[in-house]
């Protein structure tokens, strides 16, 4: 490991690439990671509102068939009711 030494003059190493890093490569640098965050963040987020949608469609499809078997069955006892009225003379 290097340190600063007064014989030689030099800066630690790690120092020296921080100066040697100009402000704008910082600003890449950040925005590069920022960019890989928000993409990442993104795609989950789709894959939880896919899910959360599907989810809503079947529990709605389920809610449909259960009404429509409802309705069936208390049309089946509307029509044995008319069969039957129909039939006392």
């Amino acid at each position: 490991m290097r340190t600063f030494s007064k014989e030689n003059g030099r800066k630690p190493w790690l120092a020296e690439l921080f100066h040697s890093i100009k402000a704008w490569q910082i600003g890449v640098i950040m925005a590069l990671v920022l960019s890989a965050f928000t993409w990442l963040e993104l795609q989950s987020y789709r894959a939880i509102e896919r899910e959360l949608t599907n989810n809503a469609l079947a529990e709605r499809s389920a809610m449909a068939q259960l009404a429509a078997a409802t309705l069936a069955e208390k049309f089946n006892r509307v029509i044995d009711l008319g069969a039957s009225l129909a039939t006392r003379v």
